[in-house]
């Protein structure tokens, strides 16, 4: 099968649709390679890596199969060293022969035979070079760290001062002698918070929904407020707890980002478009050909479902997070959030190698959907979060594991989990932590150096 892989930081997904015999080429719209990991200084681009950044997974749970981080990296490695890791990988397995750079997929149309990629290459020395291209199937794999998502505060045009996204912030040189107030305690507003409380800002404030939960520390000099209320007419922000603060000099959204596919994705393919004929289309004989609902969920459930979907914060309707059910020759590697993200593409990848080869069938449509609202109806975060993990990562990658034959190791998952517990325990050090792993038997250790004492933990 011809497959077109829209993105080019799939270098693992590359490898391994690759190995499964299929014939693969990969658009991707910078002129490098590296996705999400590129750092422009110029905070107008359109990466998000900002330039302090160190991973919160140590790398014995990010490198990809049969590929090790070098030697001398530190277990929670920068930006630049999971950069030059992946153009390693893609050097390593000449993922680079098959990935046209510079090429921006601008249109995607469905034809008889598959689909119809209509691209824009510029190399940035020649004029723009518009053409079409068939595939048999579609892979998209363009991240979702590009667009920004802002949320909406009541009296926001009362606020005078800067407003940016963490998506622009870069470095903390210009917030110095300056009040600042996050909105937002992702993993992103946790670190660039931080480093503004350490870098000379003059106030540091999070607003974030969890506030109460978070354990005191004489090593935290921010101030944690519960969420906005509304912005007053002089500026002053008011939360929910009726506490109020100073009009900031700056306010910087940490709430994420949307999921950027409508630009070039035809109608009908994803929610809002699809979801007006799958819902009005009688149930049948020709279950597979149709979208049937043989168990809807509630109208506010379908009403949340089309506005989060309308916005970005979310694609749907998908069959295990992965298959376009309206168009199961259409597949979203690497939606999920809060998991262990290279093993989730791969685990991804392996599955759809199967389908797209014809060894292993999906479902008919009506069995597909009846999965997706099932999951819908049981899902523990509001439907906004309907790609996060969590909780329900263990119980995903097994599903995976199964579908695509793949054995699951138990190594990964004790690290993963003990360095989810040694960022609870020590959120302001975790990162010195250092991982030594035996590559024969699997048995890791980890030791983090604190000021009074040293943590060690021992897997056999």
């Amino acid at each position: 099968m011809r497959v077109g892989v829209i993105g080019g930081g799939a270098a693992g997904i590359t490898k391994t649709l690759r190995a499964a015999g299929h014939r693969v080429v990969v658009f991707e719209a910078a002129t490098a390679c590296g996705g999400v990991w590129r750092y422009d200084a110029d905070a107008a681009s359109d990466t998000s890596m900002y330039e302090s950044l160190h991973t919160n997974l140590p790398t014995g749970v990010m490198q990809l199969d049969d590929f090790s981080f070098p030697p001398g990296v530190r277990s929670f490695p920068s930006h630049r060293d999971v950069l030059q890791y992946l153009q390693s990988y893609a050097r390593h397995f000449r993922v680079d022969d098959v990935m046209r750079l510079g090429s921006r997929v601008t249109q995607v149309a469905k034809t008889g035979a598959g689909w119809e990629l209509h691209v824009a290459s510029n190399s940035g020395q020649q004029a723009t070079e518009s053409y079409a291209e068939e595939f048999d199937k579609l892979l998209v794999c363009n991240g979702h760290f590009s667009q920004p998502f802002f949320g909406t505060v009541k009296g926001s045009e009362h606020f005078k001062g800067t407003v940016l996204h963490s998506h622009n912030y870069r470095t903390p040189d210009a917030f110095v002698g300056k009040s600042v107030l996050l909105v937002g305690r992702g993993p992103s507003g946790q670190d660039i918070s931080l480093e503004l409380v350490n870098s000379g800002a003059k106030q540091v404030v999070m607003s974030c929904h969890d506030f109460a939960e978070l354990p005191p520390s004489v090593l935290d000099k921010r101030t944690l407020k519960p969420p906005i209320d509304h912005i007053a007419p002089d500026g002053a922000v008011v939360f929910t707890d009726s506490t109020t603060l100073e009009a900031p000099d700056v306010l910087m959204y940490c709430t994420g980002y949307r999921y950027s596919v409508s630009d070039f994705l035809p109608a009908g393919i994803l929610y809002p478009s699809a979801m007006h004929a799958a819902s009005t289309t009688p149930k049948g004989d020709d279950a597979s050909s149709s979208a049937p609902y043989s168990a809807p969920p509630d109208a506010a459930l379908l009403e949340e479902l089309e506005r989060v979907t309308a916005a970005g914060q979310a694609l749907a309707p998908l069959y295990k997070q992965l298959f376009s059910i309206e168009e199961p020759d259409v597949a979203f590697v690497g939606l999920p959030f809060k998991n262990l993200p290279f093993l989730c593409f791969e685990l991804q990848a392996k599955w759809l190698a199967r389908v797209f080869a014809g060894t292993t069938a999906l479902p008919s449509k009506e069995r597909m959907y009846e999965d997706f609202f099932a999951g819908l109806r049981e899902l523990p975060f509001p439907v906004r979060k309907l790609h996060q993990l969590g909780e329900l990562q263990s119980a995903y990658f097994r599903d995976l594991a199964t579908l695509s034959d793949t054995k699951l190791s138990e190594v990964v998952q004790s690290m993963y989990h003990d360095a989810m517990l040694l960022r609870v325990n020590y959120p302001f050090e975790y990162r010195k932590a250092e991982y030594a792993q035996d590559p024969l038997s699997g048995r890791w250790t980890r030791t983090l150096k604190r000021e009074f004492e040293v943590a060690i933990q021992t897997f056999e």
